[in-house]
C-alpha cells in the first residue's frame, strides 16, 4: 500500500513559477521590439521531482513538448492577451526508486493532457534587456493552469530573435505533507520554454 501511494503521488508532475524579479528597474525600450501578434508555435517542459519517506525515494522525471498547438497571444506596452490558446500533451515521464539510494526498480507512466482552447491576459513588464516581470502571474501560470502552479508576481528571461520571442519560466519548491502516518517530503524543478512566432 505504501508503494503504491509513494508511486501515485511520485508520479504527479507539479509546474510551478518563481524567479522573482524586482520590477523598480524595469526597460521601457525592448517594449516596442516583443509588441505583435504571435501563434503559439510550441511549449516545452522539462521537470525533476522527487518524493522522499523514511530511507525510500522516488524521482519523476519528465521532459516533452507540446503538439497541436493553436490559438495567439497579442503583446502590446503592457499586457498579453492570449486568444483561443490550446495545446495537447502526451509524454511518457520516468519514475525511479530507490530504498537507501539504491536503485531498486524504474517504470514509465502515461501523461496526457488535451487543454482547451482559453483566453487569459497577463500584464508585463521588461527588466533589463533579456528577462520579465509578471505582477500577477505569468503566461506559464495561465497556460498550464490545469496543474497546481500557484498564483502570484514571477520572472523569467525572454529572448527576441528574429520573429520568434522565446519565454523561458524556471520553478523550484520544496514541501512536505503527512499521509498513511508517514511525512514525505517533495522537492519539484521545472523549466518551461513558450516559443511563440510573430505573424
Amino acid at each position: 500500500m505504501k508503494r503504491k501511494l509513494l508511486l501515485l503521488l511520485s508520479s504527479i508532475v507539479i509546474i510551478l513559477a518563481s524567479c522573482k524579479k524586482d520590477d523598480t528597474k524595469a526597460d521601457t525600450t525592448g517594449i516596442q521590439g516583443i509588441q505583435g501578434t504571435y501563434n503559439l508555435k510550441y511549449i516545452t517542459v522539462k521537470s525533476n521531482g522527487t518524493l522522499t519517506a523514511l530511507n525510500r525515494k522516488t524521482v519523476n522525471v519528465a521532459d516533452y513538448t507540446t503538439t497541436n498547438n493553436g490559438g495567439t497571444l497579442v503583446i502590446d506596452a503592457s499586457k498579453l492577451t492570449a486568444n483561443g490558446l490550446t495545446y495537447k500533451v502526451n509524454s511518457t515521464p520516468t519514475s525511479y526508486i530507490y530504498t537507501d539510494n539504491t536503485l531498486l526498480d524504474s517504470m514509465q507512466s502515461t501523461f496526457t493532457l488535451s487543454y482547451p482552447a482559453s483566453n487569459f491576459t497577463a500584464s508585463y513588464k521588461l527588466v533589463g534587456t533579456d528577462s520579465i516581470y509578471f505582477p500577477q502571474g505569468s503566461p506559464a501560470s495561465a497556460i498550464f493552469s490545469s496543474s497546481s502552479m500557484q498564483s502570484g508576481s514571477y520572472g523569467g528571461k525572454y529572448n527576441l530573435s528574429n520573429n520568434v520571442l522565446t519565454i523561458i519560466q524556471s520553478a523550484l519548491k520544496d514541501s512536505s505533507f503527512q499521509a498513511s502516518g508517514l511525512t514525505y517530503y517533495m522537492t519539484s524543478k521545472e523549466v518551461a520554454t513558450i516559443v511563440l512566432e510573430k505573424q
